[in-house]
């Protein structure tokens, strides 16, 4: 695939490059059009009754015994959050940048439990154009599914979209990414014929 290396986003900020752990890799995007809060990191969520995952994808048992098992959501039950109100997680592309490539892929695990889900989405950095996206309830209360896409960018954000009421929840973790070669340069467009 033309992929040279891959970044692993342990609990989304810890990435690895060329097998060296390096912290502090993604930052909560600003959006100055909406009301945007950051996800939140948890390892459960057990005061949201009724919305989003209870556990990361390890299991209760695993984080009873200690396992980290961390992901980042949505808390759309806080004080103050309304219908429409924009959650986010960003990743700058610090990793794939300092060995001059590109983000090309993406994978992550994804949960979107509760009867008012609104949309989850993976948006391109720069353009501000949408890469994936998912509505409306598409999981179990602790069921996690899998989830792809292609990036070909500097940078990216997840972006949540509250729905109606607080229960819409939606959460991310074991986000993994691809970085790629930049396409070449377009050649120069050709002198105009004077014939």
């Amino acid at each position: 695939h033309g992929y040279i290396c891959t970044a692993t986003l342990i609990d989304v900020c810890a990435c690895v490059r060329a097998c060296v752990c390096v912290r502090a890799c993604c930052r909560t995007a600003a959006l100055a059009e909406n009301s945007t809060f950051a996800m939140t990191r948890a390892q459960n969520t057990r005061a949201l009754q009724y919305t989003g995952p209870g556990v990361g994808p390890c299991g209760r048992a695993a984080v009873q015994a200690g396992e980290d098992c961390y992901f980042y959501y949505a808390d759309t039950t806080a004080a103050g959050r309304v219908h429409g109100d924009v959650f986010t997680l960003a990743y700058d592309g610090r990793i794939c940048h300092s060995a001059g490539l590109l983000v090309g892929s993406l994978s992550f695990l994804y949960s979107m439990h509760g009867f008012s889900i609104g949309t989850l989405r993976v948006v391109d950095a720069t353009t501000g154009g949408t890469l994936w996206s998912l509505s409306g309830e598409q999981t179990g209360r602790d069921e996690w599914r899998n989830a792809s896409t292609q990036v070909y960018a500097s940078a990216f954000r997840f972006e949540y979209v509250r729905g109606a009421t607080y229960n819409s929840a939606a959460a991310i973790t074991n986000v993994l990414v691809g970085c790629i070669h930049a396409p070449p340069p377009a050649p120069p467009s050709p002198p105009p014929n004077d014939d």
